[in-house]
């Protein structure tokens, strides 16, 4: 499963009517079904070397602290 930018200034842009917290919720039960089936999980972001957004928000990032958050915005290094 690979988890994509699940950073607050991307739950920022969200317009439509989910709220933060039933993105956060629905993100929480998929890492959750993700672990129960053995599947492996990919977690990355953009920007958060370079200082311009924050790491992935720490209720999502909680369950899965032994995965290497990838920053694509670095992927040269």
């Amino acid at each position: 499963m690979n988890l994509v930018d699940f950073q607050p200034e991307m739950f920022e842009q969200v317009r439509s009517e989910p709220s933060e917290n039933l993105i956060d919720l629905n993100v929480q039960l998929l890492i959750g079904a993700a672990k129960a089936f053995d599947m492996p999980i990919i977690l990355s972001t953009v920007g958060v070397k370079m200082g311009v957004n924050h790491p992935t928000k720490k209720s999502i990032r909680s369950p899965i602290s032994e995965v290497q958050e990838i920053d694509r915005a670095n992927t040269a290094e």
